[in-house]
């Protein structure tokens, strides 16, 4: 009995691997604060830990390169890549950018900006700067009411400048449900690393 069941949720486990375009690694690849019952999904620009509970979607971001949801907790993840030099010189074209701010601070306060549109801010924190492996990521939360939507969001925001690209992370849960993501959120965000 024990042994078919062990190979139904084999077969289960390779079933689902093979239907999704990101591959998983060991879970014993060394990440800061590692997520319990996560595994790790990598592309070819970079990694990251994403709770066994989510599933791959590609309904929450048509520009994200990767997109995670879990729908019965409500908890949702998108990540975005952009060519460093590409964004910056587009930014530049359209004086969108400031001279005088790093490549990061440009693209963090436009994808901010942008992501804030049509919302009502209700809670935000203070951005934190920190080095990964590398990587300068901006992070900030923040509790907003959509226009014309019913229910309060929170988002984790993170802003991420790695050697040739730059990344938007965003998490997402309904205010009323964030206690139960915040840690998780945060975890996720820092386990993310570019992999060039």
């Amino acid at each position: 009995m024990r042994k078919s069941v062990w190979i139904v949720l084999l077969l289960t486990c390779a079933m689902n691997s093979c239907s999704s375009e990101k591959k998983e690694i060991e879970k014993n690849t060394a990440l800061v604060d590692e997520l319990p019952d996560a595994r790790i999904i990598e592309d070819s620009l970079y990694r990251i830990q994403i709770p066994n509970t989510m599933k791959l979607t590609n309904s929450l971001d048509v520009n994200a390169s990767l997109q995670f949801s879990d729908v019965f907790r409500e908890q949702f993840v998108t990540v975005s890549e952009f060519d460093k030099k590409d964004h910056l010189d587009r930014l530049m074209r359209n004086k969108s950018a400031k001279k005088q701010l790093s490549a990061l601070e440009n693209f963090s306060t436009l994808e901010y900006n942008a992501h804030m549109n049509a919302k009502s801010l209700l809670l935000e924190s203070k951005w934190s700067t920190m080095e990964i492996d590398g990587s300068v990521f901006k992070i900030k939360a923040v509790d907003v009411e959509i226009y014309g939507a019913s229910k309060e969001i929170s988002y984790w925001l993170a802003f991420v400048e790695g050697k040739n690209r730059l990344y938007t992370i965003k998490l997402w849960t309904p205010k009323n449900r964030k206690h139960l993501f915040e840690e998780s959120a945060n975890l996720i965000i820092r386990s993310f690393r570019e992999r060039e």
